[in-house]
């Protein structure tokens, strides 16, 4: 049966329990994705008894938030809605296993329409192409080695010399820097691989 006195603890309380229970399942940045999630969840709802939290409170604050991210003052993307969608699920469906509440109210939480959708990525036109070969500035380095071979900002950060093949023009990527984390780590997927590249970039990397 349901625990009658645990029922009664505040939305707070079993957030906590929920994110501790991921701490070692996830990897470190998925587990920074999920404190944020739930950081606004928790500050909506915190002190709120988790078995009198109805599907309409959770969906006002889904629309809200969406409209206007309390963290950029920007519309949310839609990506970025269901992910705070899935961090609610997932703790309610915690406290069910646990047999603190039998139902959850954020199962059906509808995702607004009026969500924009996510950033479009695009290639540099070629006068921004031109501009970044041509100007000399102390990122240029930076910026011909990521235009030309595709790189991200984490795997060019974290290149080394003896990674670079100037013979084959190719170069190898086996790491990557986390920013937020301040460390290198395995690159994105955590396989390694080998980049071919234009000599422009070779002849290029040979005069810095």
């Amino acid at each position: 049966g349901i625990d009658i006195s645990a029922s009664n603890d505040a939305f707070k309380t079993w957030a906590e329990y929920w994110l501790t229970s991921k701490r070692y399942e996830v990897s470190a940045d998925r587990y920074t994705t999920l404190q944020s999630r739930s950081a606004l969840w928790i500050d909506a709802l915190g002190t709120t008894q988790i078995n009198q939290i109805k599907p309409f409170e959770l969906q006002t604050i889904l629309f809200s938030i969406s409209a206007r991210n309390p963290y950029t003052g920007e519309p949310m993307a839609k990506k970025t809605i269901r992910s705070y969608v899935q961090v609610i699920n997932a703790i309610f469906e915690f406290a069910i296993e646990n047999r603190i509440i039998e139902f959850n109210p954020a199962a059906k939480l509808k995702i607004p329409q009026v969500a924009p959708p996510g950033e479009q990525r695009r290639a540099l036109t070629e006068i921004e192409r031109q501009r970044v070969m041509e100007f000399d500035h102390r990122a240029k380095p930076a910026a011909m080695l990521m235009m030309l071979s595709g790189l991200r900002r984490g795997e060019a950060t974290a290149l080394q010399w003896n990674d670079i093949d100037f013979v084959n023009n190719k170069i190898s990527v086996t790491k990557s820097y986390n920013f937020k984390q301040k460390e290198f780590k395995a690159p994105k997927n955590g396989k390694s691989r080998v980049v071919s590249v234009p000599q422009m970039l070779i002849d290029y990397l040979k005069t810095v």
